[in-house]
């Protein structure tokens, strides 16, 4: 096996979806980040084929600079996720780096566990292949009715990158995270995202044009 960096990209993201891994190690979010730091990607390669890929960012903190794998690696076995790892560790020894943080998609037995985490958690899925009507039968009866109240008030939902819909989505965001006291990403990185990334932006607005909730989608 020989772990090196890609020379073609054309497989990298096929590779992902073969193994239904996180964007967070995909072409496109890795060059969402490369806007702002330093991204690396590492892939493992046996006979001929990709078994494995890792992409990484380098990342600092108050002890200094260190590399950080998001959802990563993604390999075909522990073995391999673990020298994917090894190989990360080495260069981040070689450039002075303190420390290596991954917080795995899939099992790797290096490493010491730590409560602190920059990814959610948990990650939900939920299968939108069936028709609205049956999704919605299929949500809990408060949701169902919250849906029925908003379309009986005339909430509308509208999409796109307008800068208008950016600066509402930005000053319900900037609402919220007074409230609930958290950081986000500046106005820059939004733009960012939704231009590199194939993202797209909701809103929902009610019938005096106010908007009362807003996401973006990304699709991978």
């Amino acid at each position: 096996m020989n772990i090196k960096k890609p020379e073609n990209k054309k497989h990298w993201n096929k590779y992902l979806l073969d193994k239904e891994a996180s964007f967070t190690q995909s072409i496109e979010w890795g060059a969402l980040k490369a806007k702002n730091q330093r991204v690396e990607r590492l892939e493992a390669r046996k006979n001929g084929r990709t078994v494995g890929v890792c992409q990484f960012l380098e990342e600092k903190n108050p002890f200094g600079k260190y590399f950080y794998v998001p959802y990563g690696p993604v390999g075909n076995s522990t073995r391999i996720r673990d020298n994917l790892i090894k190989k990360i560790a080495d260069m981040a020894k070689r450039e002075g780096k303190f420390a290596v943080k991954v917080e795995p998609w899939e099992k790797i037995t290096m490493g010491k566990k730590t409560r602190h985490r920059i990814q959610p958690g948990k990650t939900l899925i939920k299968d939108i292949t069936d028709s609205p009507k049956k999704i919605l039968e299929s949500f809990d009866e408060g949701t169902r009715y919250d849906v029925a109240y908003s379309k009986r008030k005339g909430v509308a939902i509208e999409k796109g990158k307008s800068e208008k819909n950016i600066k509402n989505f930005l000053n319900l965001l900037r609402k919220t995270q007074r409230r609930k006291k958290f950081e986000s990403f500046s106005k820059r990185y939004f733009k960012n995202l939704l231009k590199t990334f194939d993202a797209e932006l909701f809103l929902a607005v009610s019938k005096k044009g106010e908007t009362i909730a807003t996401t973006i989608f990304g699709y991978f």
